[in-house]
């Protein structure tokens, strides 16, 4: 299926939560190439705010964002990771974000959110897991 065959297989809702979730998506991949990856995590770890939403709506937040992360140029784990936090703690969710790194098999690096201890996103590859190194 084509990339507008399943944009418009989406309801409304979904349309709209994704475009809203690719300009959070494009500005955080913004923000950590002009501000730094350290300045963006401490403003990533602002205070909750608003009133907390339900799984079903976290749910439709991470979708939107997956879906949003395929189509946007530099679209890394981090800045996707970045742009969830942002919009679920603005939400009223405590998501952290980690970033951990592995060196079997080389060195590679991976960012997720978190919330309450489980993973939102995937924290793990196909070659296991990662060891957090920073915790925002």
């Amino acid at each position: 299926m084509r990339a507008i065959d399943r944009w418009r297989a989406l309801q409304p809702r979904q349309q709209r939560l994704t475009c809203a979730a690719a300009i959070v998506v494009a500005t955080a991949g913004m923000l950590l190439r002009v501000a730094g990856v350290q300045r963006v995590l401490r403003y990533a770890a602002r205070p909750v705010t608003g009133s907390a939403i339900g799984d079903h709506e976290i749910g439709d937040r991470i979708a939107a964002i997956e879906r949003a992360g395929r189509y946007v140029p530099g679209a890394t784990c981090l800045a996707t990771s970045l742009a969830l936090a942002w919009i679920l703690r603005g939400r009223g969710v405590p998501a952290e974000i980690r970033v951990g790194v592995k060196t079997v098999d080389g060195f590679s690096a991976h960012a997720w959110v978190e919330n309450e201890g489980k993973a939102l996103t995937p924290a793990t590859d196909a070659g296991g897991t990662f060891t957090v190194v920073v915790s925002s």
